[in-house]
């Protein structure tokens, strides 16, 4: 066998280690996420400020006491757009008690640094609030952010500051309000009083690298006259958590809404801010929407990489919006954050995808998506608040949006939950058909978080009526692993364990004697065995070689007692005491006797060996920013760095990657590699496939092997395929496999990878009980001319022959033109042959078999 580029692996069958295991979880569940309504028994509070609360509320949580669980904080004013004293509420601290949210209000957080001030028990205009620790003390404190507090005392107008007392005594001592924290950052108006500023946002963040947290507050022009228009502030911690504005020194240039320039802080309702980094440089960013009035837009300020904790570059995410809110975080697990927004019109979600040419972020935008039914067919209007949050423990981030928009009255509207279905990279989220018992109507603010410990994310929900709570059910199931040591072969002539974890959770109860190993040799039927308990969650079976002559397949199947049944995949082995494997990565960067064969039609995108430039293409990854492993691979026409998607893809066609002769004579080897796939086109009719072929005769003639279909590629990232060349062509010495891509008619964006091109072969050592006479290729029980001429028709016309070791006349492991020659050379020069001489058993272990023997 020809050897290829890089290296070559021989391996012994596996026996099952002692190790880690592979989680491959399996439900039972009928939603994909259920909540269980338990407010009676998850507050304890004063019905006025729980669960027959009217008010306008805002959530946010942390372990304030640092006992483990997560407590939350609720601030509440009169709904929508209202000020004056009639309209100022008290706020409300509850401490998580096992599982139950307690109103300690009065015993943690009613203190305060002014005389007559009883922290959250003095009415007060909040619209939001954030924890942090400010004082770098280990203790979360906290900002609370007032609106429409006009011709009020600084304390009463401006964010309060509330620092954690920590231990006092060895006891949790609770809040204090703190107003000497915050500067008074404007003088007075002409009555005496502060101006007052209208904050309706906050986000906290190291924004200048000192080591504290700094604030961002977003203003709010609404609700009539005011003595001062503040626009946003950025208030600089000095270290100890007390604040001063640095707004004039830390911005500067504008940001183009609809082509005219602002000033980055400048405001209509600046309803959300966050702080977090957007170009993935490291450094803190400033995202933020402003609504209702120009400028009307979500928008970014990006910390300057020479100057850090300033702000000179601004750029408007995504145009012609009418956000209402926004939420940062990563919707499609490729480490950029993303950004959610309530629109005033359709509400999207806008993936990050890389930066521009300045070194910021673009996004491209999408619209949800509605499983009808309960799952709606629309976002039904204005929204709100919005959160980000795993609610299925699937490891990708749902998206909830209220649907109370704070300054216009209505509460008839439906709060919406979207399932992130994993379909990165342009990720759909979905609101499904799911009942919507936990999505009630009429909502300001959703708090996720684990109430109860149990590894789920819960809901409190802020209703226009009152708070409930919603708790995450966990999915009832089976949790079948599978061990990362279990064998990748299985021996020919003996068994081998294969072991499992099997474990119950969400309260079902696993039936022990359920715990099935299915086993199916060479591709028959399956047949079912008990697994043994070997102690805890572990259970083991036996796969026996003697059972198959070339592949045992098996899976493992349980149940819980209620009858909810599952199964692992299936893994198909094969039975060999050796497997050798023979890779070629590319990584040398030379062609290697591989070749390009292109159709005259092909103006570009003809097969290259490169280190390929990834492009995207509305959303969507054409070629690859990367191959499969190492650095190079083939790729259908490589771009320059940062190219249009369609600049270097491949356009008319086919073109043909074809592979050096392989000599697999006798062998039944496997093929594996590792492919990209994108064509991305509208009209499903003009869609491309992807063809593999298999030539026996040296390309005279080709077979096709398998075919990847255009409509789903390969889900824009690399994947594995493989296939057995017997069953496609009988094995020579002139085998080659063949890559075609085409974009014929040239409509459409086409774009093909192929990396780590591995051939494998499976062997038994011996041949076990069946004798032969080496050099007596037609057993025929003599040595003559026509054995010679056998092994010279197997090679290059790929007649078979029944004796493969027969056929391997200087026993080296190998059939090719050496075989022939020393026949010849046996017959007419007087050398030797190795043994056997006479009918005997190969002495030597290969890759080599023998079904038929001495005559």
């Amino acid at each position: 066998m020809r050897t290829l580029p890089l290296f070559s692996i021989t391996f012994a069958a596996l026996m099952l280690l002692p190790g880690a295991f592979n989680s491959n979880p399996v439900f039972g569940q009928p939603d994909w996420v259920q909540f269980t309504n338990e407010t009676a028994t998850r507050i304890s509070a004063n019905a006025q400020i729980s669960t027959s609360d009217p008010e306008e509320k805002d959530y946010i949580w942390g372990d304030v006491d640092n006992d483990g669980d997560i407590d939350l904080i609720c601030v509440r004013k009169q709904p929508f757009t209202s000020g004056g004293v009639g309209a100022f509420k008290t706020n409300v601290l509850f401490m998580n008690e096992n599982g139950v949210l307690v109103d300690r209000t009065s015993l943690y957080a009613s203190a305060s640094d002014v005389p007559g001030d009883n922290g959250f028990l003095t009415p007060t205009n909040d619209r939001d609030v954030m924890l942090g620790d400010f004082n770098n003390d280990g203790w979360l404190d906290m900002v609370t952010v007032i609106t429409l507090a006009d011709g009020q005392p600084k304390h009463i107008s401006y964010p309060r500051i509330y620092m954690n007392l920590g231990l006092v005594g060895g006891t949790w001592g609770g809040f204090r309000h703190e107003d000497a924290r915050m500067e008074q950052f404007e003088g007075n108006a002409s009555n005496g009083f502060p101006h007052a500023p209208r904050f309706c946002s906050a986000d906290i963040g190291d924004i200048d690298e000192d080591g504290d947290l700094d604030i961002y507050l977003g203003d709010y022009d609404s609700g009539g006259a005011q003595t001062l228009d503040f626009n946003d502030r950025l208030l600089l911690n000095d270290g100890n958590g007390f604040f001063t504005d640095g707004t004039a020194t830390v911005f500067s240039g504008s940001i183009v809404v609809g082509g005219s320039p602002f000033p980055f802080q400048q405001s209509a309702f600046g309803m959300a801010s966050a702080i977090r980094d957007m170009n993935g440089d490291g450094h803190l960013d400033i995202i933020k929407d402003t609504a209702l009035n120009p400028p009307q837009y979500v928008g970014v300020a990006y910390n300057n990489n020479g100057a850090v904790g300033s702000f000179s570059a601004h750029k408007e995410s995504f145009p012609s919006m009418a956000p209402y809110h926004i939420t940062v975080g990563d919707l499609n697990n490729d480490g950029a954050n993303d950004i959610v927004v309530t629109d005033d019109g359709a509400d999207s979600y806008l993936l990050n995808n890389g930066n521009d040419a300045s070194g910021l972020a673009n996004f491209n935008r999408f619209l949800y998506d509605y499983a009808g039914g309960t799952g709606a067919g629309g976002d039904d209007g204005f929204g709100g608040n919005s959160v980000i949050a795993d609610l299925d423990n699937d490891g990708w981030n749902d998206v909830i949006i209220t649907d109370v928009d704070v300054d216009i009255a209505g509460c008839n509207r439906r709060m919406h939950i979207y399932h992130n279905l994993g379909d990165a990279p342009s990720v759909t989220l979905r609101q499904e058909n799911d009942g919507a018992l936990w999505r009630p109507n009429g909502v300001h603010d959703v708090a996720v978080f684990d109430i109860n410990g149990d590894g789920w994310l819960d809901m409190v929900i802020g209703t226009c009526t009152g708070t409930e709570v919603w708790m995450n059910e966990a999915p009832i199931g089976l949790n079948i692993v599978t061990s990362p040591s279990n064998p990748s072969s299985v021996p020919c002539t003996d068994t081998v364990p294969v072991g499992v974890s099997v474990e119950a959770f969400g309260g079902g109860i696993l039936d022990q004697a359920t715990v099935r190993l299915h086993t199916s040799a060479d591709g028959g039927a399956f047949v079912e065995t008990a697994m043994t308990s070997t102690g805890g969650l572990n259970y083991e079976g036996v796969l026996d070689g003697n059972t198959a002559t070339s592949t045992i397949s098996w899976f493992v199947s349980a149940s819980l007692t209620n009858g909810v049944t599952e199964t692992t995949a299936t893994t198909t082995l094969q039975v060999a005491d050796n497997l050798s494997q023979i890779v070629d990565d590319f990584e040398t960067g030379l062609v290697g006797g591989w070749s390009v064969v292109t159709d005259a039609s092909v103006t570009a995108g003809a097969w290259e060996l490169a280190n390929p430039n990834g492009t995207v293409s509305g959303g969507i990854q054409s070629q690859p920013e990367d191959p499969a492993s190492g650095n190079f691979c083939w790729i259908t026409g490589n771009g320059a760095v940062g190219g249009a998607a369609g600049s270097a893809d491949l356009d008319g066609g086919p073109t043909h990657l074809i592979s050096p002769s392989l000599n697999l004579a006798g062998t039944d080897a496997t093929i594996r590699f590792n492919l990209w796939y994108a064509n991305i086109e509208t009209d499903p009719s003009q869609l491309d496939d992807f063809v593999v072929s298999v030539s026996n005769d040296g390309g005279a003639t080709w077979n096709t092997a398998l075919v990847v279909g255009g409509a789903l590629g390969t889900g824009s990232a690399w994947q594995s395929f493989e296939f057995t060349v017997s069953d496609i062509v009988t094995p020579s010495a002139n085998i080659q496999v063949r890559f075609t891509a085409s974009d014929a008619p040239n409509n459409s964006l086409c774009e093909a990878g192929v990396d780590d091109f591995t051939i494998e072969e499976a062997s038994c050592n011996g041949t076990g009980a069946v004798t032969f006479q080496r050099g007596d290729v037609n057993l025929d029980g003599s040595r003559d001319i026509s054995d010679p001429v056998n092994m010279l028709q197997l090679l290059f016309n790929s007649t078979p022959v029944n004796c493969q070791d027969a056929a391997d006349a200087n026993d080296d492991g190998n059939i090719d033109i050496a075989d022939a020659v020393a026949a010849l050379s046996f017959l007419f020069g007087g050398a030797s042959l190795p043994e056997p001489i006479n009918c005997g058993e190969d002495p030597t272990a290969d890759s080599l078999d023998c079904g038929v023997g001495c005559p």
